[in-house]
């Protein structure tokens, strides 16, 4: 937020809006030192368009007024295809947006979950019903660490290693048991035919989590990890979906079949904005 863009349009008499704003608790006391410029700079904001009642007491701290609670602006995207993939026999589960954080790689522990519900333990389900899993790490730059990483693991229990779409095409790619998304702008297609979804940036600490709307859009099974402060009100407009520590994930993952699809139960009242707008 910067102060002089306000005053301009102050002065030149435009109505300023504050659309899909949010201070989370992690970030408030930072705002909060500064809480006397804040409250100036909301003075030339008109009206606050907020996403969670908790955002909207953090805004009023710092000064706000004229807030309003619509949610996420997230909620009022539709999820595009771009492409139409035939879905796989064997169910595919989606390892989406993983990080690294501090030498710890989300893709080495998910993966080592997996192993231990589905590779390692007697009691796994047959050959035939055994899902396929692909991994689709957040930053490209990672792509060929993650495909180290993964191989050497996959390497040591004498199980067959990751095949990376780029080289053998996407649909080529689901007969794969351990699967390397290393093209971009394929995970709406993705969630349309999956079984499930990981969501990643949230098993780690400092992250914050990745958005679960576009998931739960297409109705998939949907787990996440408990670090999701980032979007807090976007899973809060989803129904359906678990959260686990990294510990827990291979007791859900064994119990995946029981999993609810997610769901979407909120939308973003665009309309109001509009008509404060026109107002």
């Amino acid at each position: 937020l910067w102060l002089m863009p306000l005053v301009c349009a102050r002065l030149k008499g435009a109505k300023t809006l504050l659309i899909n704003a949010r201070i989370s608790t992690r970030s408030l006391p930072r705002y909060l030192r500064f809480r006397f410029f804040y409250s100036r700079l909301f003075g030339f904001i008109d009206q606050v368009f907020c996403q969670t009642h908790s955002d909207e007491k953090h805004l009023q701290l710092l000064g706000a007024r004229n807030i309003h609670i619509l949610g996420n602006l997230k909620l009022a995207q539709i999820p595009q295809i771009n492409t139409n993939y035939t879905t796989p026999k064997q169910p595919l589960w989606v390892i989406a947006s993983t990080h690294c954080k501090q030498n710890q790689s989300e893709e080495v522990l998910i993966l080592d979950a997996i192993l231990k519900a589905f590779f390692l333990d007697n009691s796994n389900p047959k050959k035939e019903s055994m899902p396929h899993f692909l991994f689709a790490p957040r930053h490209p730059e990672r792509f060929l660490e993650v495909e180290s990483q993964l191989n050497k693991i996959l390497k040591s229990h004498s199980l067959p290693p990751l095949t990376k779409t780029s080289t053998n095409g996407v649909q080529e790619s689901f007969n794969a048991p351990f699967i390397l998304l290393d093209s971009l702008g394929e995970l709406n297609n993705l969630y349309k035919i999956a079984q499930g979804v990981i969501l990643g940036g949230s098993f780690l600490k400092g992250i914050g989590g990745h958005n679960p709307i576009e998931p739960a859009f297409f109705h998939t099974k949907l787990i996440s990890g408990f670090y999701i402060f980032n979007q807090n009100a976007l899973f809060g407009s989803i129904q359906n979906y678990t959260l686990c520590h990294i510990q827990s994930l291979p007791k859900v993952l064994k119990r995946y079949e029981f999993l609810q699809n997610a769901k979407i139960t909120k939308t973003f009242n665009l309309a109001k904005i509009i008509q404060t707008i026109h107002s």
